[in-house]
């Protein structure tokens, strides 16, 4: 739907906007009229729009789903969606960029977790029950940090806050645990 002004709108099926001039296949105009009902005002097949200014930049940045995107270009295009003022999309940027900068630590600290339970030599060490607190906490982390990621994609918390949080309390449970071994 393209808003032209208040109560009419295109509704445009079908736009080829890398032709010269944009070109729109199916396009309906509708007005509002009275209270809340719609009325098809004209309706064309094929449709150019001359006076349709696109930017191409911002069309390549909105293109491809953050989440696909290499943490190379993720930086680059959280820069370039804070100038066109892309607020939403520059927030699912950056809790992307920190969820795919900060996860490698994981690993370490499911090793550092679990490892003072394994320096403990013995008949009776309870080996299941230490795999389980493993995987357990490791499968919850994750939950957690999925849970964290979808809330600062839509601003509910801000990225840095949701997607540091469950990191750094997972990461000073780890050292908390590591430190006791000694």
């Amino acid at each position: 739907m393209v808003l032209l002004d208040i109560g009419i709108q295109l509704r445009i099926k079908k736009l080829y906007p890398y032709k010269n001039p944009p070109e729109g296949h199916f396009v309906d105009l509708i007005s509002k009229e009275g209270g809340s009902f719609f009325k098809l005002k004209e309706s064309w097949e094929s449709k150019t729009f001359s006076h349709m200014d696109i930017d191409y930049k911002l069309m390549e940045l909105m293109a491809f789903p953050v989440m696909y995107l290499p943490i190379s270009e993720l930086h680059s295009h959280y820069l370039l969606q804070k100038e066109f003022r892309l607020e939403a999309r520059a927030a699912s940027t950056l809790t992307w960029f920190l969820t795919k900068a900060l996860t490698p630590l994981n690993c370490l600290f499911v090793i550092m977790g679990v490892a003072p339970m394994c320096m403990n030599f013995g008949r009776k060490t309870p080996v299941f029950l230490i795999y389980c607190l493993g995987l357990f906490s490791l499968i919850s982390f994750y939950t957690i940090l999925d849970a964290a990621i979808v809330l600062g994609e839509h601003l509910v918390i801000p990225p840095l806050l949701a997607i540091g949080t469950p990191i750094s309390f997972f990461g000073l449970g780890s050292i908390y645990s590591f430190w006791k071994l000694k």
